[in-house]
Order: structure tokens, then sequence, then C-alpha cells
């Protein structure tokens, strides 16, 4: 990373892409349990401090780390508000597919799967955190965080549409705890009471199995 590439500019950057993915693996150690998850606001000064430290090119691996979960929750949303990862068409797209797959969530995973292009570095991030998130839900009788109070944070990030925004949050949250709920992005589902030793592959794993392979 350079000071020239800053994570936080709205271009899903390599640098930006590797702040995420340090942001991703940071969470996964203990935030599985961590109650309050996203919805515990982080200290603003040490939020913009790191924010700062990203952007002038700071390893994001040892900054990561070294962060309070609800620091590296509140950067992950930042993020996410900084890049425009769901485009309009998407959007709409997905909101129809879970119009008509109604209630059939393996069918409206697998639809939602087809409509996204995993090799859009933006798609990736959002299946990346789709992922955890799904994770999160599933150890929500420790953390208190449900799909829906998941997507209660994250909808006005992610899944706003229409220029009135407080007539379109209801759709946005209901898409985003549909795609938490039954992710397209995620593993057959973990038994609830392994799901604190269960950990998620890290980004990194993931992007690579998506990627071709050059054999």
């Amino acid at each position: 990373m350079s000071p020239q590439d800053p994570v936080f500019s709205g271009e899903v950057t390599a640098a930006a892409t590797a702040a995420l993915d340090a942001l991703l693996d940071r969470l996964r150690d203990g935030g599985l349990e961590h109650e309050g998850l996203f919805r515990i606001p982080g200290n603003a000064e040490d939020v913009a401090d790191a924010r700062k430290q990203l952007d002038a090119g700071d390893d994001p691996q040892t900054l990561a780390a070294a962060l309070d979960l609800d620091d590296a929750a509140a950067l992950t949303k930042l993020w996410f508000r900084s890049h425009a990862v769901v485009g309009a068409a998407t959007n709409r797209e997905l909101r129809r597919l879970a119009d008509a797959h109604g209630d059939d969530g393996a069918a409206f995973s697998a639809a939602a799967a087809a409509a996204l292009d995993a090799a859009d570095p933006g798609v990736g991030a959002l299946l990346d955190l789709l992922r955890f998130l799904h994770d999160v839900q599933r150890c929500s009788d420790a953390n208190r965080m449900t799909a829906k109070n998941l997507a209660i944070c994250f909808a006005p990030n992610l899944f706003l549409l229409e220029e009135d925004a407080a007539a379109d949050l209801p759709r946005a949250i209901a898409l985003a705890e549909r795609l938490i709920r039954d992710c397209p992005a995620a593993e057959p589902s973990t038994p609830p009471a392994l799901c604190l030793l269960y950990t998620s592959p890290s980004p990194r794993d993931k992007r690579q199995a998506r990627m071709p392979s050059s054999a």
C-alpha cells in the first residue's frame, strides 16, 4: 500500500481489500461470541486514528490485530460505507429474487449466488462480509446479534436504493436480513452448539478458491 492508494477512497483497490481482510480476521478472533458486535460503537478517536494509519499505508494485519473488537467492527462498517459494492441494478435484482422465492431460503441463496459476480472485487468483499455475518447470527444466543439486528446495522451502508432513505430503509433491512440468514456465500450450517468453536475460512482463502486455476 501507499499514501496514494488510500483504503477509504471509495474504490475497491488491492489496499482496500487487504484492509478489509485484516479487519474480518480480527473480528473472527473472538467476535462470534462478543455481545453487541457491530451495534456497540467503537472509540471515535481510536477509530479515526486507525483509519488515518490504514490510509497512510500502515500494515493492515499488524494494525487490525491490535484493535479492540468494537473498533474493528466500526472500521468494517466504515469500509462498506465508503465503498459502493452493491450497484443499483444488482440491488433491484436481489430484491426481486427475495420476493420471488418467498420463504424458500435455499432457492433464494442459489439464485442470489448466480446473480452476483464473485469475480468483481466489490462483490467478493460483500460475500466475505455476508459469510461472517451469517456466522455471527448463528451465535446470537451468545452475542445477541440476530440476522435482523445485523441487518439494521448494515442495510444503510449497503442496500439503500431510493432517494427517500426513510421510506426505502425497511426494504433495505429486509434484503440485508435475508442475505445474512440465507447467505449465498455460506457453507452448510454449523450446529449452533458448536458455533463458538467454528471459525470461518479467511477472506484470503475464499478469494483464492474463487480464482480460476492457472493450470
